[in-house]
């Protein structure tokens, strides 16, 4: 990207001016002042890029340092797509989507959110963010692959996909190779409906009720196995692991043991955060 450009110049009547023209791929500039060129302070941050600012100056220093610093836009992951069922919807009014979504607009990145399916405006009532997703309390893998999928990729066109498929598979009594061939032909359906794709698979948290976290290991290196054979250059499918930093007594919430609290839901989506800026 091309650097700032930063110019002091006379403005007239005396006066003396900072004018600072950010890149135009800029996310966020930060012009700072310096006395002895180790200790900057904020002077003013232009919040875009493309941007001519002017920015009056005192001079009443023997001498002053001067520097724009920009972050750039991190990137863009076009029609953003989460894929899953009730840890992907939304449980007792909180998401992770909502998290993940102001956590990206937060940081910079271009996005999308698209789905078939549009958040209630009671869960996470208040919140701005954008609602967009297809997260079906209940549904299997099995579900999505047979009956569900045809008619949503024929109305979208996701770019990334954010993948948590399985649970309900396993409860209702799949094994983990059958669990594995689902999701295997799920990532093959949305690849043919877009040959450049990037794929996050995702890894459950561990829970107190009905799935052993042994269970969840297993499942995970299976899981991880797969994604590792399906990556490609053109479409990478990444693994992410929600048990990092899991903790049971904060993550889960304590009315059923077997879904995220909204603490639960903040750890999901800084998981989802963490691979998406160390993988794209």
């Amino acid at each position: 990207a091309e650097p700032p450009e930063i110019v002091l110049q006379q403005a007239g009547g005396g006066s003396v001016e900072l004018v600072v023209t950010t890149p135009a791929d800029a996310f966020r500039t930060e012009v700072q002042q310096s006395d002895d060129l180790v200790a900057w302070n904020p002077l003013r941050t232009i919040a875009d890029g493309g941007v001519v600012d002017r920015i009056p100056l005192t001079v009443d220093r023997a001498r002053s340092f001067y520097r724009a610093v920009t972050q750039p836009r991190p990137g863009t992951l076009g029609n953003l797509w989460c894929l899953g069922d009730s840890w992907t919807d939304c449980f007792l009014n909180y998401s992770w989507r909502r998290k993940l979504s102001q956590d990206l607009e937060g940081a910079g990145w271009a996005f999308d959110f698209v789905g078939t399916l549009g958040t209630p405006l009671a869960c996470e009532a208040g919140q701005v963010f954008d609602r967009d997703h297809n997260g079906v309390a209940g549904i299997t893998a099995e579900e999505v692959l047979n009956n569900r999928l045809p008619g949503w990729l024929n109305t979208l066109d996701p770019d990334t996909v954010l993948l948590l498929l399985g649970g309900n598979d396993l409860l209702a009594g799949a094994t983990t190779a059958t669990i594995l061939t689902r999701l295997d032909s799920i990532m093959d359906a949305i690849r043919a409906d877009n040959p450049d794709v990037v794929i996050y698979a995702a890894i459950y948290g561990y829970v107190d009720v009905l799935v052993p976290d042994a269970f969840v290991d297993s499942f995970a290196v299976a899981l991880e196995a797969l994604v590792a054979s399906k990556t490609t250059a053109q479409s990478p499918v990444y693994f992410v692991d929600h048990r990092v930093g899991w903790i049971k007594a904060i993550h889960l919430d304590p009315s059923d043991g077997f879904h995220p609290s909204d603490a639960g839901m903040q750890k999901m989506a800084d998981n989802w955060l963490s691979a998406i800026q160390a993988n794209f």
